[in-house]
């Protein structure tokens, strides 16, 4: 609370008392809404919450198109997000997003091949072919690129 005196030319005065208030402080906290689907992809999703400051507030998140207090379109990883309220005061809030393990697979042979009375090992390896082709017609040619992936088994002995 303060005290204002008011004087004017003839001397006279008067005095009334002012109360200025501010807003409480402006203060941010993310959580993470969903974790980033396969490992390597960016669709994690995080949302911010604020209080105190003067609304309304923009959004900026460090690795996001977003400009509101979501976002969906996050990479694994930490992540800032910095908020200012209309008075131009900022604050910022930090959010990690989990991605799953890298997906991997392996086999094994649980038995060789038995061919004519001898064992065999067998692999498989994928090879991939390109193939171009051109197609005339007339004047007029058409030119394709097909790559086709092939299974070849190989066994030896």
């Amino acid at each position: 609370m303060h005290l204002v005196t008011v004087t004017d030319a003839n001397g006279a005065t008067t005095s009334c008392t002012v109360t200025i208030s501010e807003p409480a402080a402006l203060s941010a906290s993310a959580a993470q809404d969903s974790p980033v689907a396969c490992f390597g992809e960016s669709n994690g999703a995080a949302t911010v919450t604020v209080s105190g400051g003067n609304a309304p507030y923009s959004y900026s998140w460090d690795k996001s198109a977003s400009a509101s207090a979501s976002a969906i379109d996050l990479a694994a990883g930490l992540h800032t997000i910095t908020i200012t309220d209309d008075k131009g005061c900022k604050t910022t809030a930090t959010v990690t997003i989990a991605e799953p393990d890298v997906l991997s697979a392996s086999a094994t042979q649980d038995n060789p091949v038995v061919w004519c009375g001898k064992q065999w090992r067998c692999h498989s390896y994928c090879f991939q072919v390109e193939m171009i082709l051109t197609l005339i017609h007339g004047t007029k040619a058409l030119l394709l690129r097909l790559r086709l992936p092939i299974w070849l088994p190989v066994c030896i002995q």
